[in-house]
C-alpha cells in the first residue's frame, strides 16, 4: 500500500526548494531530508513556479502559515490562478463562468474525475487569492494617444523618488543567431514556433537602467548543454543561461531570473525600480529590492524604452559582427552555407555579450527619454546618432558583398519572432517534465559540424603565434591589435607559467 502524503505548509516548501536550488540534489535526497516521498518531492520541484508565485504574491502571510493540502483541487487551483494572472495582465475580461469553465479543463488533464467546478469551489477560490471581478479591466484595444499621455505623467512620478542607476527596464527579443544575407528573404517576418529554422534562434533578454548599465543577459536556447559548451564552464561567462524545447522565456525562467536579481540589489543594498511589459510570461511577484512596475497594455511600441532603438542597435552590432566572420572567411570556408554551420550557439553568446557592451551609454538614456522616463537633473537630447552610426557602419558591410538587399532588412529579420507562448490557452501552464528538460538529441543534429580539429596541443605553442601576431601587428602599425595581443600574451604567459610550477624542480634547475 503506498505510503500517505506528508502535509508540508507553504513555508516548509519554500525552504525544501531553496535547499534544493542552491544544492542541486536529487529528488531522492530532498525525500530524505524533508521526510517525504520521492514522487512528492518530484511533485514540488516540477510545480517549483506555482510555490514561489504563492509565496511572492499578494502579501498573503496567512497562506505563509498555514498547511494547504496537496489535494487534486489544490492542483486545479494554482494552475487556474495562473492563467487568471496572465489573462487579468492582457486585459482579457473574466467572469466567473469563465473560471469555471477552466478549472473544468485543467481537472480533465489532471484525470480528476471527481472534481466539480461548482459555485462553492468558485466562492472558495475566489477568497484564497483574494479575487475580485470588478478590478478586472475590459477588452484589450489598440493603444491610443491618450493612454499613453496619461502613461509618461504617471512614470514621472514613479520614478522621481529613483536615483537614475535604479531605474531599469527589461524586456526580450528573438534572435536568428546564424543567419546570413543571403536567407534573410526566407526568414524575414517568421514568429518561428517550430521547424527547421526554429532551430536556429535563441531568446535574448536584456536588462538595463537610465544610465545605460546592463546586467549580463539572460539567453534561452534548446538544450542547457549543446555539444560547443563541452570543456566550457558557462557559469563564467557572465551571462545566465537557460534552455527548454521552443527557445522562449517562460514564467518559471522570468520568477527564478527576478528572484536571483532580487537577492542581487538585496545585497547591493539597493532599492529599483523595474518596468516590464504584460507578457504572459512576466509573474506579477512581489520582491523586497524590486519595485516591479507594468507598462499599460499595447503600448510598448511608444513607452518601453529597450523598443524605442536599444534593442535595434543590439541586432545592428549583432549582424555586423555576423558580417565581418564573412568576410574574414569568405577565402577559407567553401560557401556560406558551411560558414554557417560552423557559427555554434558559443560564437552567439559571445557576439551577443560583445554587443551588449558596445551599446552606448548616450544611446539607452535618449532611449528612456523617448520613451517618457525624464529627470529633473537630465537633459533632454532625443537624436539617436549612435543608432544611426551604427546603421551606417553596418551598410557598408552589407554592400560589401554580393546581395543585392537593404542592410535594414538583414539587421531586423526576425523583429517578429516570438518569444513566448502567445495564448492564454490554460493547458501551457500545467507544467509537465517534458516542458522542463530540452533535448540534447535535437542540439546534435544541429551542430555536427561544430567539431574543428585544431594543430596547436599546448599553451606554449599558442603562446608562440600570439607572439608572431604581435610582431605582425606591430610591423602594419596596428597599435590597437598589438595592445589586444599583448594583454593576451600576458595571459598565457601566466598559464605556461602555472604548467612550468608543475614540473620536477631537477628540470627547472637545468632548464637554467
Amino acid at each position: 500500500m503506498a505510503s500517505k502524503r506528508k502535509h508540508l505548509t507553504l513555508t516548509e516548501k519554500i525552504k525544501l526548494l531553496d535547499f534544493y536550488q542552491k544544492e542541486n540534489v536529487s529528488a531522492r535526497t530532498l525525500a530524505d531530508k524533508f521526510g517525504i516521498g520521492r514522487t512528492q518531492a518530484t511533485d514540488l520541484i516540477k510545480n517549483r513556479e506555482t510555490i514561489l508565485k504563492l509565496w511572492k504574491s499578494h502579501g498573503n502571510d496567512q497562506m505563509k502559515t498555514t498547511k494547504r493540502r496537496k489535494t487534486e483541487s489544490g492542483n486545479i487551483n494554482e494552475v487556474v490562478y495562473e492563467w487568471f494572472c496572465a489573462a487579468r495582465a492582457k486585459n482579457i475580461p473574466i467572469s466567473g463562468p469563465i473560471l469555471k469553465e477552466k478549472a473544468l479543463q485543467v481537472s480533465k488533464e489532471f484525470e480528476c474525475e471527481n472534481f466539480k467546478a461548482s459555485n462553492g469551489w468558485l466562492d472558495k477560490f475566489k477568497s484564497r487569492y483574494n479575487i475580485s471581478f470588478k478590478v478586472v479591466c475590459g477588452e484589450s484595444k489598440s493603444v491610443d494617444t491618450e493612454t499613453v499621455d496619461e502613461w509618461r505623467i504617471k512614470v514621472k512620478q514613479l520614478i522621481s523618488s529613483y536615483e537614475p542607476r535604479n531605474i531599469y527596464n527589461a524586456d526580450e527579443t528573438g534572435l536568428f543567431y546564424k543567419i546570413l544575407p543571403n536567407k534573410t528573404l526566407s526568414f524575414k517576418n517568421e514568429i518561428c514556433t517550430s521547424g527547421k529554422k526554429s532551430k536556429e534562434r535563441l531568446t535574448v533578454m536584456l536588462c538595463v537602467n537610465l544610465i545605460g548599465e546592463f546586467e549580463k543577459p539572460l539567453i534561452i536556447g534548446k538544450s542547457k548543454k549543446p555539444r560547443c559548451f563541452k570543456n566550457v564552464d558557462i557559469k563564467r561567462l557572465d551571462l545566465y543561461w537557460e534552455a527548454n524545447k521552443k527557445a522562449w522565456m517562460t514564467r518559471c525562467i522570468m520568477t527564478e531570473w527576478l528572484m536571483w536579481f532580487d537577492e542581487k540589489m538585496k545585497k547591493q543594498k539597493r532599492k529599483i525600480i523595474l518596468f516590464l511589459d504584460n507578457a504572459t510570461s512576466h509573474p506579477d511577484l512581489k520582491l523586497q529590492n524590486i519595485n516591479l512596475v507594468f507598462l499599460p497594455p499595447n503600448t510598448t511600441s511608444h513607452c518601453q524604452p529597450l523598443d524605442q532603438g536599444i534593442i535595434q542597435n543590439f541586432k545592428v552590432i549583432y549582424r555586423q559582427m555576423i558580417l565581418r566572420r564573412i568576410l574574414s572567411q569568405i577565402d577559407v570556408v567553401k560557401d556560406a552555407d558551411e560558414l554557417a554551420k560552423n557559427i555554434t550557439v558559443l560564437d552567439a553568446l559571445m557576439w551577443i555579450k560583445q554587443s551588449v557592451k558596445q551599446i552606448t551609454g548616450s544611446c539607452v538614456t535618449k532611449c528612456f527619454k523617448k520613451s517618457g522616463f525624464i529627470l529633473e537633473n537630465l537633459p533632454v537630447d532625443l537624436d539617436n546618432t549612435d543608432l544611426e552610426n551604427e546603421i551606417i557602419v553596418g551598410e557598408q558591410l552589407v554592400n560589401m558583398l554580393p546581395t543585392h538587399m537593404q542592410g535594414e532588412d538583414f539587421f531586423l529579420v526576425d523583429k517578429n519572432l516570438r518569444t513566448e507562448e502567445d495564448s492564454t490557452d490554460i493547458k501551457s501552464f500545467i507544467i509537465t517534465d517534458n516542458d522542463k528538460e530540452e533535448t540534447h538529441e535535437e542540439t546534435e543534429e544541429t551542430e555536427k559540424t561544430e567539431e574543428p580539429e585544431y594543430t596547436v596541443s599546448n599553451y606554449s605553442e599558442v603562446l608562440t603565434q600570439i607572439q608572431q601576431l604581435s610582431a605582425f601587428t606591430l610591423q602594419k602599425g596596428d597599435v590597437d591589435g598589438y595592445d589586444m595581443l599583448k594583454t593576451a600574451e600576458i595571459y598565457f604567459e601566466k598559464k605556461c607559467s602555472n604548467n612550468q610550477i608543475n614540473l620536477k624542480q631537477t628540470n627547472i634547475t637545468q632548464f637554467f
